[in-house]
């Protein structure tokens, strides 16, 4: 299935860009993709799948081509609900499926319970719709497990400390047990970026830029860090400079974790069919010491007390072919 068309779709802060594949006649799914990646996450996946779907794949904004939200407004999980919202307005849906991965997923969740009537079928790979805040040790924000987990390999590898400072400022719980700290550090933080934002973008070779992420996400191979960086970079004429807005390296303005109550509510107003799949060679298996929980294990746990409708529609079966091979969910060159 080739790329039909590449859109920019007019916003009030700039457009948002999509691409897409396949005729527009045919059933619509949205894709979303992980935490600063963007669009070209399914470049390899969508020519597995059924070629009688019309699949948008669209770039958060920030991320990819998409215009950067403007200066002193910082970005949060409920904006990108808003931009989906605006790109199916756009568009025309009034009903359609969305295929997420990693954070992608916690924004299709949202929508599908925000929106329950728009969304026939929720398929997130890799991640789950919504991200549970257990009390307790320190948890990695695309889990829904409550043992303690270790930094990912990137901390481990390329530019550990400041890797280790991103994760450990996804101490969510444990910072949020004093809310006003919490909320000062954010704020902090958000204007320390924007002060350096003001300095010009750091320009280097294109093959520099590609070893350089792939040293810091070990995970992604080469193929799938030229495709993430054709859309997450812009030549100049000395080299190349990355696309992505830097505050959106701000976990804590991008995460939002919910109770156990508002977990059980949330799913209850989703209409969609849901399907779970957990790669085998994705990014939960580079953690080691991490024990995940198995995607019928999730469904579950997750599912309503008069039960999710079945997922095995024949158009989305071949769940083997769903192996997320690009974006896990640190793609920071």
């Amino acid at each position: 299935m080739g790329l039909l068309s590449e859109l920019k779709l007019s916003v009030p802060w700039g457009h948002i860009a999509v691409k897409a594949w396949g005729s527009p006649q045919g059933p619509p799914v949205l894709c979303l993709h992980g935490w600063l990646a963007n669009a070209n996450s399914f470049d390899r996946l969508i020519p597995l799948l059924p070629q009688t779907f019309y699949y948008v794949a669209m770039d958060f904004g920030g991320h990819g081509l998409s215009s950067h939200h403007h200066p002193g407004f910082s970005y949060h999980q409920q904006d990108y609900v808003n931009e989906v919202c605006r790109v199916v307005s756009a568009l025309r849906w009034k009903r359609f499926s969305i295929l997420a991965h990693s954070f992608g997923s916690t924004i299709g969740g949202m929508f599908s319970c925000i929106f329950p009537e728009m969304v026939d079928k929720l398929i997130v790979l890799d991640s789950l719709p919504f991200l549970l805040d257990f009390p307790g040790p320190l948890l990695h924000p695309c889990s829904c497990s409550s043992r303690p987990c270790s930094p990912p390999p990137m901390a481990r590898e390329g530019k550990a400390k400041e890797k280790q400072r991103l994760f450990t400022r996804m101490r969510f719980t444990q910072e949020a047990s004093n809310l006003l700290v919490y909320r000062r550090r954010s704020i902090e933080r958000v204007l320390q970026v924007e002060a350096k934002q003001q300095k010009p973008p750091k320009v280097v070779s294109p093959e520099e830029m590609l070893q350089s992420f792939l040293k810091n996400n070990v995970q992604v191979d080469e193929e799938c860090g030229r495709l993430l960086l054709e859309r997450g970079t812009t030549k100049v004429a000395e080299g190349v400079v990355l696309n992505r807005d830097q505050r959106l390296g701000l976990p804590e303005n991008h995460f939002e974790l919910i109770s156990k109550e508002q977990l059980a509510y949330f799913c209850k107003q989703i209409q969609a069919r849901v399907l779970i799949v957990m790669a085998t060679e994705g990014y939960h298996s580079y953690s080691a010491t991490t024990t995940w929980r198995s995607p019928a294990t999730i469904t579950s746990t997750c599912r309503s007390p008069s039960g999710w409708p079945g997922s095995s529609a024949t158009s989305w079966t071949a769940t083997t072919a769903c192996r997320p091979t690009c974006s896990p969910p640190w793609t920071d060159p």
